[in-house]
């Protein structure tokens, strides 16, 4: 059997019988794959919660299925599991992640970019979480190859989510001028995150952008984050 040894961010937990599951892994070295598991003396449950940042030992059998042979956490949160509010945004970009990554993806500037991200999301003060999906958000666009024209001006007023330039004439998938004035911003400018600026607004505009071009049909943790965004102020 193949041995792989590498750096890995839990993305997935899927039980398939009592002390079973598939987990599927964002790998340093190996990109996305999905591997078998059993929970043990050595591996309890607790190592396999997404978005655990981890140090994996894998066999790869010769019909080519990944079994994981030991797992150890080289990151323990402090906050990200108990906190409600950095939870929620951690299952964000988990959902984002695991809708828009390719199995053949393997890209180590892209996995610092996502290990780090929930390091210092687990690490932030209450007034830094405003904008951090946002952050997050607008640097995955950037790191997928998908940041937009910056040609925004007098003429080019509305924002094209599907060709990703800013356009002279509105149809069904640009933003009005507000929103693209709004997005532009976001997009081009440094934003403090003491700004008071529409964070709901924004994050649905970025999350129609990715769904253009990330094929990301439905995104189910938006529910919550409003959530978080109306309760908490988020």
């Amino acid at each position: 059997m193949e041995q792989i040894k590498t750096n890995a961010i839990v993305l997935q937990k899927i039980q398939i019988k009592d002390f079973k599951f598939i987990l599927k892994l964002y790998t340093h070295t190996y990109g996305l794959l999905s591997a078998n598991v059993e929970l043990n003396h050595f591996i309890p449950s607790a190592y396999l919660q997404p978005p655990n940042i981890c140090d994996v030992l894998i066999l790869k059998n010769k019909y080519g299925k990944f079994i994981i042979k030991d797992i150890k956490p080289t990151f323990i949160y402090k906050e990200l599991y108990a906190d409600f509010r950095k939870n929620i945004i951690a299952q964000l970009i988990v959902e984002i992640l695991i809708k828009s990554m390719r199995d053949e993806l393997i890209d180590k500037k892209m996995f610092h970019f996502i290990q780090q991200s929930f390091i210092q999301l687990d690490g932030l003060t209450t007034e830094k979480l405003n904008f951090f999906h946002i952050h997050f958000l607008k640097q995955y666009i950037q790191i997928t190859g998908f940041m937009p024209l910056n040609n925004y001006d007098a003429y080019n007023i509305y924002f094209d989510l599907k060709d990703g330039k800013f356009i002279p004439h509105p149809h069904p998938l640009s933003l009005n001028k507000e929103n693209s004035e709004l997005i532009c911003k976001v997009f081009f400018h440094e934003i403090e995150d003491t700004q008071d600026l529409p964070v709901l607004n924004i994050t649905h505009h970025l999350l129609d952008y990715i769904k253009c071009h990330l094929g990301i049909q439905h995104i189910q943790t938006l529910t919550l984050l409003k959530e978080a965004i109306m309760e908490f102020n988020l």
